[in-house]
């Protein structure tokens, strides 16, 4: 967190100056709800340097028009962090709506949650269809257990959410996913751009995978916990890896 001293005149017209201390986030773990909406609004252009000023330190938009323009221009570099997509594992904004947001690190999160909120978020990635983003909220914000049944209602009630508020989620959800990448490094390996190769496969086609002919308790393996399972896919993938090596 940045500490940040700013002095400004009250009156213009009138020689004395006000200092005030307050605080400008460095990280995205260290965002608040409203600076996560705000940062969304940063990525559309929605929002005046002004405006986000106000909210990333706290202070009216009455002092911010006070400030000088250099001060304006040296609080507004603070954001660049959010450029990188740092690892992060919790959703910042902890309800949307009625529906409360998962514990952080998905902690007891059911793997078939998993499956279909990845499945809707690379939907909007592709198409940019607000009912995908809709659907990937609905599979993460929810008042209880998951059920795939429940995903279409709910979604219609988070649709009359904010737009700025429902993609502040999608973007929060990206780093959550780096935190994943670098918890199980070998589940989530990029493609290797060398060879050209891309893994195709879907995580319906890898839980397809870990469920086999055992069809009938195919509800069991999908309300096995998020990390449990990437835990068991990651220390499997290794393991493949280096038996291929053996042989090479």
């Amino acid at each position: 967190m940045n500490t940040i001293e700013i002095g400004y005149r009250p009156i213009p017209f009138f020689p004395w100056t006000r200092k005030i201390s307050t605080t400008h986030p460095s990280t995205w773990g260290e965002l608040t709800p409203a600076q996560s909406i705000a940062v969304s609004c940063v990525f559309k252009g929605t929002m005046t340097d002004e405006k986000l000023i106000s909210i990333m330190l706290g202070i009216s938009c009455r002092i911010v028009r006070r400030l000088p323009a250099y001060y304006k221009m040296k609080i507004i570099e603070l954001i660049s962090f959010v450029k990188d997509y740092t690892p992060y594992s919790e959703f910042t904004i902890k309800t949307i709506g009625r529906f409360r947001a998962p514990k952080p690190k998905l902690k007891n999160e059911p793997f078939g949650a998993f499956i279909f909120a990845e499945s809707y978020f690379i939907q909007y990635n592709e198409t940019s269809d607000p009912q995908y983003l809709d659907r990937f909220i609905a599979c993460w914000y929810r008042r209880g257990i998951f059920r795939e049944a429940d995903i279409e209602n709910r979604a219609k009630d988070i649709a009359k959410e904010d737009i700025v508020k429902r993609e502040a989620i999608y973007i929060n959800y990206q780093l959550i996913r780096e935190y994943l990448a670098l918890r199980y490094p070998y589940v989530f390996r990029k493609a290797d751009t060398d060879t050209g190769s891309k893994d195709k496969s879907t995580w319906v086609d890898v839980f397809d995978a870990i469920v086999g002919d055992d069809v009938k308790d195919q509800d069991k393996y999908a309300e096995l916990t998020v990390s449990s399972v990437l835990r068991y896919l990651d220390k499997r993938i290794q393991k493949n890896l280096e038996n291929e090596s053996k042989v090479r």
